[in-house]
């Protein structure tokens, strides 16, 4: 079965490792989130989505060869 990745409609973006992180409104105090967290977070779950994909069409590719 293939899946395909999820692309971006620009190029990837930069999250620096210290924002590597889901912001939820419900730890902020209840301030609203800016664009930049919805975009950090929509990112950080799409680069997770398409690894999860890659590793999935890895093991596919080697279950194949071992089935011969």
């Amino acid at each position: 079965m293939t899946i395909n990745p999820l692309p971006l409609n620009g190029d990837d973006l930069t999250i620096s490792p210290q924002a590597q992180k889901i912001k939820v409104r419900a730890y902020t105090g209840d301030d609203p989130l800016d664009y930049d967290d919805v975009d950090n977070n929509f990112e950080l779950l799409r680069t997770t989505v398409n690894k999860l994909i890659a590793v999935t069409q890895d093991m596919e590719t080697r279950l194949k060869a071992l089935e011969g």
